[in-house]
């Protein structure tokens, strides 16, 4: 049999509502769910999910932070839920699904829409969030050395601290 894993990403609430429409769209495999510790109690309370993993880093998914549990399995499916419909700002659930030996990958919204993500669309969409922080950082260089000229030359300049703080 195969296996589906579920990436806990969103509210319990969320996967209350995903858990019929992720097992229904993955109903020959059965399906797990990894979430960090303090989720556990609350993913114990449905009977239908095959096993639970443990992430057991207190950070958010990062693809660098490995889930030991999972190093040596096989996945059919890696299910990301997101808390908005277009999956935006969980770039770092997905670039963490990459490191997972999963088949595919696929977004889960709230409204149990679920919808497959290239790897190589998030290897893209990683690189071009890296490239616009370096823009970003080099188009504000100038700036900051400006304001530091100008502090430096201008002592009035300077923020005002009240003494009594």
């Amino acid at each position: 049999m195969t296996e589906t894993l579920i990436i806990r990403s969103a509210s319990i609430q969320q996967l209350d509502l995903n858990l019929p429409f992720i097992k229904s769209r993955f109903e020959d495999s059965m399906v797990s769910v990894l979430t960090h510790g303090h989720g556990l109690k609350a993913v114990e309370k449905y009977s239908d999910i095959g096993r639970i993993y443990i992430y057991h880093h207190r950070s958010g998914f990062r693809f660098w932070h490995k889930a030991t549990e999972l190093a040596d399995r096989r996945f059919e499916a890696a299910v990301v839920q997101t808390a908005n419909v277009s999956g935006s700002g969980y770039l770092n659930v997905l670039a963490f699904a990459i490191t997972l030996r999963a088949k595919k990958i696929f977004i889960c919204n709230p409204c149990s829409e679920i919808t497959e993500v290239k790897k190589s669309a998030i290897i893209l969409r990683a690189l071009l969030a890296i490239i616009l922080k370096m823009i970003s950082v080099i188009l504000m260089l100038p700036m900051i050395i400006v304001l530091i000229v100008l502090l430096l030359r201008n002592p009035k300049l300077h923020p005002v601290i009240p003494r009594n703080l």
